[in-house]
């Protein structure tokens, strides 16, 4: 059974440590170990011989992490095994970038670098430390990358690399939100601001051709606006005062006038 002792410093909970495993080495019970980090491995062996005497090392002794994982690989006989080190590791990523490199989509040159490589395998501990194995970490792009496909198809402006640069979006799909939903949560103002200006660009372009296209439209009996320049009129005598004002105004707008008498 776990027991959690906790207090503030000075509070007595090593000196209760110390009396708990004083009275099992007086009781003569072996297996008994006092957990520390490393840098403080020396002084808790020195502490422990002073509170148990000379029969300590018969009942407990003291242990840093690293020396309770050696002594875990040795009794399970995993002692003799080949270690990579840091460096190991680091060429053993590079190797493997270099094998799936073609189906990389996000990184591409970018992986080639000792600095990501870095960066991946301290991904990778983190992974392991939270248990995700390799099938669900795959499962996940492929459903990420599915989601980002159909994304784009509705947003061709949509990058997933770009995207998951930012901490708030991957936030987001950690908590197990789809990409579109994640996507348009962060950005639907923008994505509002620019439909509406999309919207306006092309009712004034449908506004500008609906204009030029009345413009190239013969004229019918000299009148009209927006002509092709030519306007004939069976009696030139009897236009009105407008019909002379709107040729002078296009005559002026370098249009060529031509009368007929």
């Amino acid at each position: 059974m776990l027991h959690l002792l906790y207090g503030p410093a000075a509070s007595g909970k090593t000196d209760l440590l110390m009396g708990r495993i004083r009275a099992a080495v007086a009781a003569r019970t072996p297996g008994q170990v006092l957990l520390v980090p490393e840098q403080y491995s020396h002084e808790a062996e020195r502490s422990l011989c002073a509170a148990c005497g000379d029969s300590l090392s018969l009942y407990a002794e003291v242990l840093s992490f690293t020396g309770l994982a050696r002594r875990v690989a040795a009794e399970t006989g995993a002692g003799d095994a080949p270690l990579l080190d840091q460096g190991g590791r680091l060429l053993c990523m590079a190797l493997a970038l270099d094998q799936v490199a073609p189906r990389l989509r996000l990184f591409g040159a970018a992986a080639r670098r000792a600095q990501m490589q870095q960066t991946l395998l301290g991904a990778v501990d983190e992974l392991k430390t939270a248990c995700v194995t390799p099938d669900a970490l795959e499962q996940t792009a492929a459903r990420w990358s599915r989601e980002a496909d159909e994304l784009t198809a509705q947003c061709p402006d949509f990058d997933l690399g770009a995207a998951l640069k930012d901490d708030r979006f991957c936030a987001l799909l950690r908590a197990g939100i789809d990409v579109r939903t994640a996507w348009f949560a962060l950005h639907a103002q923008a994505l509002l601001e620019t439909a509406c200006l999309r919207a306006g660009r092309s009712a004034e372009q449908r506004v500008s051709e609906h204009i030029r296209a009345r413009g190239l439209r013969p004229v019918e009996n000299g009148l009209g606006s927006g002509g092709a320049g030519i306007v004939v009129r069976p009696d030139v005598s009897r236009m009105s005062r407008a019909d002379r004002a709107e040729l002078a105004a296009r005559a002026e707008r370098g249009e060529r006038v031509k009368l007929s008498l």
